[in-house]
């Protein structure tokens, strides 16, 4: 395979020659390429990361959401649907797999589910906005964060 221009790609290159089976060599390549805007080389080289990555990896790397940024790029909305899907099911936690597929779904056409989407992704931050806000005060005022009451603070 050959080096890009800017050199980018080869320490990636020359690990997965060494260790072709490193989920990490194919994500970090695949990152990379995302970067230089080749999003089905990206796309290829997370799917490589998903095939020999063990699902910890997959869970604590994001490998779905990044694919399904690079499926939505190149328009295949579907295919990103099911990648965001996927990060939500592995990390419910990580909130913006779920922005990331409203967008695929209004890329789809599919107006209802982007809705839905977007109107958890803004119930979900403004809850964790919420909960640091109520620790915040909450330490200022020596109190538990669940006794502060945010109609007061607004």
């Amino acid at each position: 395979m050959e080096e890009d221009k800017c050199g980018l790609d080869a320490v990636p290159i020359k690990a997965i020659r060494i260790q072709p089976s490193q989920a990490i060599c194919y994500f970090n390549r695949g990152i990379t390429y995302s970067k230089m805007g080749k999003h089905k080389k990206a796309i290829d080289d997370f799917s490589g990361a998903i095939h020999y990555g063990s699902d910890e990896f997959k869970k604590e790397m994001l490998v779905f959401h990044f694919r399904g940024q690079e499926y939505t790029k190149i328009g295949d909305y579907e295919k990103a649907i099911d990648d965001f899907s996927e990060s939500i099911r592995l990390r419910p936690d990580y909130i913006k797999s779920l922005l990331m597929r409203g967008n695929a779904f209004f890329g789809a056409g599919d107006k209802d589910k982007t809705k839905a989407d977007f109107d958890e992704y803004l119930r979900r931050k403004r809850k964790d906005t919420d909960t640091a806000r109520r620790k915040e005060i909450s330490e200022l005022f020596g109190t538990k964060p669940e006794d502060i009451s945010l109609e007061i603070i607004k």
